[in-house]
């Protein structure tokens, strides 16, 4: 891909990602056109090498990607009651860390640490998140922790340090940052 925009636009196509449950079941009209692409591309390979080869394939792949974003949004579309169940059982997980009774967290909450927990990839779970709540899974959260600190910050005395080691900072100065951000 050196050399073609297609290696950038990789980058765009997050379901590349995604782990073998959270594949798409594709029509058998959909099975066909991709198969037909990549025909299409096995014959290309056994031409002779050329430059024109070079951008043939390109193509071919760019299209095969095309089509694959086209069925991915078909997917999230399709899917999205089901995404909203997962979008839910996020926000239960990240609360689940967040022992009220002692004012701590069990785990620092992490992008990596609840997709884990939901049997997701932190992609997917990040897609999920932006296509039924508008953003990120990150963002909520870097706002649930920051909403947890801020009632710690006015219903304690504690310090923003001893804030930081009840939340299972490492450093004080992450939440800090966090708070910042």
């Amino acid at each position: 891909f050196t050399g073609y925009s297609l290696r950038n636009k990789l980058k765009e196509f997050g379901f590349l990602e995604y782990s073998i449950q959270e594949s798409m079941i594709l029509s058998n009209n959909d099975y066909r056109l991709i198969k037909n692409i990549f025909e299409l591309i096995d014959l290309e390979t056994k031409m002779p090498i050329s430059e024109m080869q070079s951008k043939i394939l390109i193509s071919y792949l760019d299209l095969l990607l095309q089509h694959m974003q086209r069925f991915y949004q078909q997917l999230m579309e399709d899917k999205l009651n089901e995404f909203s169940a997962l979008q839910k059982d996020f926000i239960s997980e990240l609360h689940t860390l967040f022992d009220s009774k002692r004012k701590c967290f069990s785990l620092l909450p992490s992008l990596k640490l609840l997709s884990r927990k939901l049997n997701c990839t932190t992609r997917f779970l990040n897609d999920v998140s932006l296509k039924t709540s508008k953003n990120t899974a990150q963002y909520h959260i870097d706002n649930f922790i920051v909403k947890i600190a801020k009632e710690l910050l006015a219903e304690t005395d504690l310090s923003v340090a001893e804030i930081a080691k009840k939340m299972q900072f490492d450093q004080p100065q992450s939440l800090t940052r966090l708070f910042k951000k």
